[in-house]
């Protein structure tokens, strides 16, 4: 009986508490939904299985962890897991709110959204400069084809607000200014 990939596995089915099982006896095998390769930022994630040369089963996981349905032992067997690889992204900001941090499978699009403004309430604003990082981008909304773990920092500038009066008639100028 041989076991190729996994994480945390766990075989049922052993009267003796061991890697043998008797023929005709059913087994169930669980093991862990992720592998991960770099725990902080890339990993396997368990789509499907097989026995031996047989038919490649898609995997579905339920709280991390995936068990096979009964297999009845009937020689040494081979069970495949078989995973896709998943990268982190990191959505970085030192203002406001931005969103799309956390795992992606390989070839796939991550969408990374900042605010564009963040009003300080005193006359001064945080507005979206762009995107640092896996991409320079100076859109507040971005999508990134994930090929491998990358990191987004959102950069910032900051604006004060001008007023403009006269008691002599219409003046000009009024906005918003760059520091």
């Amino acid at each position: 009986f041989g076991l190729q990939w996994g994480n945390n596995v766990e075989i049922k089915g052993s009267i003796t508490d061991d890697d043998w099982f008797d023929v005709g006896k059913p087994i169930q095998v669980t093991v862990d939904s992720t592998w991960d390769l770099n725990p902080e930022d890339s990993r396997k994630r368990l789509i499907s299985w097989q026995v031996d040369d047989g038919k490649v089963v898609e995997a579905s996981s339920q709280d991390g962890r995936f068990s096979t349905p009964n297999i009845i032992v009937k020689a040494a067997h081979d069970i495949y897991f078989n995973g896709m690889n998943q990268y982190f992204l990191k959505v970085i900001s030192p203002y406001g709110e931005v969103e799309g941090q956390g795992w992606y499978d390989e070839g796939t699009n991550a969408e990374a959204t900042a605010q564009t403004a963040i009003d300080l309430g005193n006359g001064t604003r945080r507005v979206f400069a762009g995107w640092q990082g896996a991409l320079d981008n100076p859109s507040n909304i971005v999508l990134l084809e994930m090929k491998s773990p990358a990191s987004l920092r959102a950069g910032w500038k900051t604006q004060f607000l001008v007023t403009v009066t006269s008691p002599y008639g219409k003046v000009e100028g009024a906005g918003w200014y760059d520091e």
